[in-house]
């Protein structure tokens, strides 16, 4: 049985995910979590600071883009916000030892690009069906 949270962490977690509309800085990490949940066992995250977010024993790289038409920021009725996904080349990456590599390439073979488009007052950023 996995213990109880501690006071401190249910407060952080209830702050960055107890609304509906998730700010930019904690979406990101909500979106891996709903992709790694639909492609476990078989890919898994990389933590923190990899070079891309979900990694295949086969050696394949996954890296989630997110971005939704409504923001933390927003009122009902504001104008939505556009996506904005790149894919461009980096010009290095870091090793899990903290090494850097400079090295001209992309930081996944796959792209998965996760947009919120739902704006209205149903808008919920935790739904994966929306």
């Amino acid at each position: 049985m996995t213990p109880p949270l501690p006071p401190i962490i249910e407060r952080l977690a209830h702050r960055l995910y107890g609304s509906p509309i998730v700010r930019n800085s904690a979406r990101g990490e909500l979106v891996e979590e709903i992709v790694a949940t639909a492609l476990e066992p078989k890919w898994q995250l990389t933590g923190d600071w990899g070079e891309c977010d979900l990694e295949h024993p086969s050696g394949q790289r996954i890296q989630v883009k997110q971005s939704a038409a409504r923001q933390s920021w927003h009122s009902l009725g504001d104008r939505p916000s556009r996506g904005h996904f790149s894919t461009a080349y980096k010009t290095g990456r870091y090793a899990d030892d903290g090494s850097w590599t400079a090295e001209r390439s992309r930081n996944a073979d796959i792209f998965i690009f996760a947009w919120h488009p739902v704006t209205d007052h149903t808008a919920d950023h935790r739904d994966a069906n929306q």
